[in-house]
């Protein structure tokens, strides 16, 4: 599969993600946070030189647990100012959420945003396969996200 340049960015609580799945259809996976694991890497900031803005597009793939009633999204300040620098330097962006959704409430300029609601190795698959136009998107939020303003 790997056809194209297209990056990913893991973000979060990346003891979630699957890379085995990601490596079938990805080139570059890199990682957003110093607490990542799996081989990944950290300096993405590099893809985007030699890239115009008129062709840069990213993933962000965020991976959090669901906290209820904690009030908390699931990624800290930094790594969402860290996740907007990316999504400023790509032309396209989509943000993945594999755990909470209002995780998606700190990307409102974002072009896609995907709420996946889990982030078992199943919903990763499906997830990569609507990506890649094998699968149909499919769904609707069961919870309103408010963008601040």
């Amino acid at each position: 599969k790997k056809e194209g340049r297209v990056p990913v960015v893991v973000a979060g609580e990346t003891k979630f993600f699957e890379a085995r799945l990601w490596n079938d259809y990805f080139k570059e996976i890199f990682a957003e946070s110093s607490h990542a694991g799996d081989g990944l890497v950290y300096n993405y900031e590099n893809y985007f030189e030699g890239h115009s803005n008129s062709d840069a597009t990213a993933i962000i793939a965020v991976f959090s647990e669901t906290r209820a009633w904690k009030g908390i999204s699931g990624i800290d300040d930094n790594e969402g100012r860290e996740i907007l620098k990316i999504i400023n330097k790509a032309h396209n962006s989509i943000v993945i959420s594999f755990g909470s959704p209002y995780i998606l409430r700190h990307f409102k300029d974002v072009d896609i945003l995907i709420a996946a609601y889990d982030s078992n190795e199943y919903v990763q698959k499906a997830v990569i396969k609507c990506l890649y136009g094998e699968l149909d998107f499919k769904g609707r939020m069961p919870v309103k996200i408010e963008f601040p303003t």
